[in-house]
């Protein structure tokens, strides 16, 4: 057998072990090159040095959007090495009473861009999101109405478990008075990721605008607004 082939065989079974750890075949769960362009190089002992170049195949960001109340689990995709993060908290109350009454305060802002490797260990898959429900309007046994609810993304770190909050909007918080606040900015972004808020709500005993605006406050003795569902974002690219 060819001297160079009997050489260069065990480095070739290394580099395609090392593809496949890499770049898995296109297989959910491998583990991509930090890098994304990893060369494996070996010297043949005289007949020359072998190279082999592995990296994930090139994906367009993907983005998964959740605007309903719940908890939701967030598959990683395998070839990322980047995620962008951006929750919302759900908007508050309106409150009830006998004139018009103040509206609910928007949900906030919470933002955080991941680094595989660094941020999150590589063997995790998953990142756990539940999505604040709106408070419930303000009624006549229980006037000032309900707070809306955190949302909220949880991931393994390299020390343990960390969690962001975005913290959800007050009940009566408006600081306009009946009309129901929209969240504050109006808008938020962060590395590929975007999320536009609800709007400010100005009708009397309205419902919020989504995601995460709060409700206006009722009049003539009618319920408040209940507030908006808040959102979560999060974008899986490459860098």
């Amino acid at each position: 057998m060819n001297e160079s082939l009997l050489i260069g065989a065990p480095l070739m079974i290394a580099a395609i072990v090392m593809a496949v750890r890499f770049v898995g075949c296109g297989l959910e769960g491998a583990i991509p090159p930090p890098d994304n362009n990893t060369i494996v190089t070996g010297n043949l002992t005289g007949h020359g040095v072998f190279s082999a170049k592995v990296a994930s195949p090139e994906t367009k960001p993907e983005t998964e959007q959740y605007d309903t109340a719940g908890t939701y689990e967030y598959s990683i995709p395998y070839w990322c090495n980047t995620i962008d993060v951006i929750l919302l908290g759900a908007g508050g109350a309106g409150g009830y009473g006998g004139t018009n009454d103040v509206g609910g305060s928007g949900g906030s802002w919470k933002t955080a861009t991941l680094q595989r490797g660094s941020d999150i260990p590589w063997p995790s898959t998953t990142i756990s999101v539940t999505v604040g429900q709106g408070g419930i309007g303000g009624t006549h046994s229980a006037p000032q109405g309900g707070a809306g609810g955190d949302t909220t993304a949880t991931w393994d770190t390299p020390s343990g478990t960390t969690t962001s909050t975005a913290t959800g909007g007050a009940a009566r918080g408006s600081s306009t008075g009946v009309d129901g606040e929209g969240p504050s900015p109006g808008s938020e972004s962060i590395g590929d990721a975007s999320l536009n808020g609800g709007v400010v709500q100005p009708q009397v005993g309205a419902d919020g605008n989504p995601p995460g605006g709060g409700g206006a406050g009722g009049g003539g003795l009618k319920q408040g607004g209940a507030g908006a569902d808040g959102a979560a974002v999060l974008v899986a690219r490459q860098t």
